[in-house]
């Protein structure tokens, strides 16, 4: 995969469907909770079936903005109004040679049950997954890193059972092999 690209559009709509079953089936029901094991075992299975060139895939992690039409200035903060997840939003991402970084959240999914739960009208259903450069993504949502909360998802990974990730993303290639041929 060549730098400053994206990965094939076939590609990434066989591995988001592969990741979104295996999760919530190896790790729990879906939620804000995933959001660390999502950005793992996306980008350790987009790192090992892609071999991107430069910076590989890695876990990224900080605040997800949610801005909800109607009103001038409302955004909701996952993270910060929600204490049935941690303290932190996460997805897969890397940065590319042109310095664009690329947002791969597979976590989405869960932002529409996570608005009805807050009681918020947004309207609009959100994506199962976003896999953008981060200047692209849908205008609703704006990503913002922050190394403190990657290191904290880093960390909570390490609080997994022993190759809980590894077992996981060898799974989603599994998936992906049986797709392909």
């Amino acid at each position: 995969l060549a730098a400053g690209v994206l990965p094939p559009f076939p590609f990434r709509h066989r591995l988001i469907p592969a990741i979104h079953a295996v999760v919530p089936a190896r790790f729990g029901a879906p939620g804000r909770s995933l959001a660390a094991v999502y950005a793992a075992v996306t980008a350790l299975a987009a790192k090992e079936a892609l071999r991107p060139a430069g910076e590989p895939y890695s876990v990224v992690a900080g605040r997800l903005l949610v801005r909800i039409p109607g009103g001038p200035g409302v955004v909701l903060d996952p993270a910060g109004q929600d204490e049935n997840g941690p303290p932190f939003h996460a997805w897969a991402g890397r940065r590319h040679a042109d310095g664009r970084l690329e947002v791969a959240d597979l976590s989405t999914r869960d932002l529409n049950a996570w608005t009805a739960r807050m009681g918020v009208a947004v309207g609009t259903r959100f994506p199962r997954a976003v896999w953008a450069f981060q200047d692209e993504v849908p205008r609703a949502l704006r990503y913002v890193v922050d190394g403190e909360a990657t290191a904290r998802a880093r960390e909570s990974l390490e609080q997994l059972p022993e190759d809980a990730v590894a077992d996981a993303v060898r799974d989603v290639l599994f998936r992906l092999a049986e797709r392909s041929g």
